[in-house]
């Protein structure tokens, strides 16, 4: 899934409704290069949806982003 522009508290049902709705054995990728801004309720929400999604898998791949 890729997010760009400005990930905020206004846009959280936006990006948050899509991964919910991810089974909880699929990989997902969330791929954050295109982001302006990333506020910190919209970094604690995907920070604390990783963490669900990944409760009952291997450690998530982190990657950084390409230049």
């Amino acid at each position: 899934m890729r997010i760009r522009g400005h990930a905020t508290f206004p846009r959280l049902p936006h990006i948050l409704d899509p991964l919910e709705q991810v089974p909880a054995d699929r990989p997902v990728e969330l791929n954050l290069a295109g982001l302006c801004h990333l506020d910190h309720a919209c970094m604690s929400a995907l920070q604390n949806w990783a963490d669900r999604h990944n409760a009952h898998t291997v450690q998530p791949e982190r990657t950084r982003a390409r230049a």
